[in-house]
């Protein structure tokens, strides 16, 4: 089957007027997706350049040297130790408890009864820690200033957590932009839609604009501004399934914990990053072992916000891609829509190189039906069975094994029997296709499919030459080893597959 061959993606998408003078949504779809992958790529490059330099002090010593400060006292080496050590037994003894109490609730014992014994033997630990202090030296006020900066939660507040919460509302943030410019696509597109929204406009508030479409765009910003800011994921998936027939499952398998990344801002913007009721209503869903209670601090982990930026990434691409084809209608130029998915195809295969497999097949099961451009089809089903492989995931050999290649190009029949481990066809294929063009020397060193061949026959790594070798091959800047094409410059079409 050929390109022009491929089904029709679009045959549900709102009706768009041959008169309309909307951008192409593609198009715009695309700029909107490279502008948040840049964002995001920009969160993982200022993670990776602060990793040395964050704050080597303990969270205990730079909350006594900075009440210290702020009191403008003076302490000896002594002294801040013997404060150390106070501050330690008082930390200690109430994450103890903390610990305790959430275990016996988890077990079933009353919330009322529990909540008395907590509130006791808190104010037990103040006392304690307050005698403590004042008995190492230090006056009454600088002993209450460290008591009240010396909670458990004030000692959760190690300065790289308080950077990676930073980060972590500064991707969330980007992702609601991006969702309300995916929201604009729409209505450009679709300007019917506005169709029958109640709004009044005085006399004054007309004149200020010089036509009727200005006036019109105005609108469209008032309608995805109260959309954005009144709802949350939950009701902005709701939209997009109203409108355009995207639901939640359509562009994340990992729905819930999607919905936690957002939930999980929310709580470190407005609840100093502890669970709150709204939180644990909002995530019902959690399983009872993820389930914080109220109160618990939410960490985010370097580990955490890594993944939260990768699942943001996904949930935009899947968004954008998906957005799209509905909005292209049969009169739409194919071009757009077609660089698009092979721009998509391209930041697969960017996470393919990372090693990020698990990404790959969801990007790839989340884009690869209802895709234009079959060739493009074709090399994300190839980059997501590399990925299965390489996790070892069940039923990518017996597919590949059913695969008909006879018809396609001689790189897929490359494809196959490297795949299927028939290594010695393979080399000799790849030379072949070498000696053609149909690959280049690139292609032979950095395709991940090709790696069996370059580790059974290390001789060839000679195949690359110095010139080669110096040469930069990639569109777009790496980030933790992910190359974003949405860096690319002004030649998009080169992409990141052996496609070309």
């Amino acid at each position: 089957m050929g390109e022009n061959d491929a089904t029709d993606p679009q045959s549900d998408a709102p009706e768009v007027p041959e008169t309309s003078t909307a951008p192409n949504p593609a198009s715009g779809a695309r700029g909107v997706l490279r502008r948040f992958l840049t964002s995001l790529s920009g969160i993982e490059k200022i993670l990776e350049a602060n990793r040395s330099h964050l704050p080597s002090l303990s969270a205990l010593n730079l909350i006594i040297d900075s009440v210290a400060e702020e009191r403008g006292a003076t302490l000896s080496r002594e002294k801040h130790q013997e404060l150390l050590k106070v501050m330690a037994r008082h930390l200690k003894s109430w994450m103890d408890m903390d610990d305790e109490i959430s275990e016996r609730a988890q077990k079933g014992e009353g919330a009322a009864k529990l909540d008395k014994e907590y509130l006791e033997k808190s104010n037990a630990f103040w006392d304690q820690a307050y005698e403590g202090y004042v008995a190492s030296g230090v006056g009454a006020p600088l002993a209450l200033d460290l008591l009240l900066s010396s909670s458990p939660s004030a000692m959760l507040r190690q300065p790289r957590w308080l950077f990676y919460s930073s980060l972590l509302v500064s991707a969330v943030s980007m992702t609601e932009v991006f969702i309300g410019q995916m929201m604009r696509i729409f209505y450009r597109s679709y300007p019917q839609a506005l169709h029958g929204t109640e709004v009044r406009f005085s006399f004054a508030d007309i004149s200020q604009f010089d036509s009727i479409e200005s006036l019109r765009q105005h609108h469209v910003e008032r309608q995805v501004e109260a959309i954005v800011r009144q709802g949350g994921l939950d009701e902005w998936m709701k939209w997009f399934d109203a409108k355009l027939k995207i639901g939640y499952g359509q562009v994340t398998t990992q729905a819930v914990q999607l919905r936690e990344v957002f939930q999980r801002r929310h709580v470190h913007v407005h609840n100093d990053g502890d669970a709150s009721d709204l939180y644990l209503a909002k995530m019902n869903d959690l399983p009872d072992k993820d389930k914080p209670y109220v109160g618990e601090h939410l960490f985010i982990t370097e580990e955490y916000l890594t993944e939260a930026v990768d699942r943001l990434r996904l949930f935009g691409i899947a968004l954008a891609v998906l957005s799209a084809r509905k909005l292209t209608t049969k009169e739409d130029p194919r071009d757009q829509i077609e660089e698009l998915e092979r721009y998509s195809a391209s930041l697969v295969y960017g996470l393919l190189r990372a090693g990020k497999y698990a990404q790959v097949i969801e990007l790839v099961g989340l884009t690869k039906h209802g895709a234009c451009v079959e060739r493009s089809k074709l090399m994300l089903q190839v980059n997501s069975w590399i990925a299965r492989s390489r996790l070892d995931k069940k039923g990518w050999r017996e597919e590949v094994e059913q695969w008909d290649t006879s018809a396609l190009e001689p790189m897929f029949e490359l494809a196959r029997l490297t795949l299927l481990e028939n290594l010695n066809k393979a080399y000799d294929m790849a030379q072949q296709l070498l000696a053609k063009g149909d690959i280049d020397k690139e292609d032979y060193d950095q395709w991940p499919l090709l790696q069996p061949l370059r580790d059974a026959f290390p001789e060839d790594a000679a195949l690359i030459d110095d010139g080669a070798a110096n040469e930069e091959t990639l569109t777009g800047e790496s980030v933790d080893g992910v190359v974003i094409p949405s860096q690319a410059g002004p030649d998009e079409s080169i992409l990141l597959t052996p496609e070309d």
